[in-house]
């Protein structure tokens, strides 16, 4: 499987519901907390539109990789803006 392009759920979606895509080389991974709802896995899957592996972990961890997430995405939003 060749993962194109990295999607990523929104951050309010994804922070709301407690799940969110990573990426390793060409696989994609559903990360999610416990709690997630079955809905958004569900709303995960279809809108990364390929397979992909599902990742458990805990509040403290979720909301480590969210922010991470965010800090990267603010970054490359501000190198494009410099080009």
């Amino acid at each position: 499987m060749q993962v194109l392009k990295q999607l990523q759920i929104p951050y309010s979606f994804a922070k709301r519901h407690g799940v969110l895509l990573r990426y390793e080389g060409d696989q994609a991974f559903i990360v999610r907390r416990e709690s997630t709802p079955l809905l958004a896995l569900q709303e995960a899957r279809r809108f990364l539109g390929v397979a992909a592996q599902h990742q458990l972990c805990s509040d403290e961890e979720f909301h480590q990789l969210l922010s991470s997430r965010s800090e990267e995405h603010t970054s490359e939003l501000q190198s494009r803006r410099r080009i």
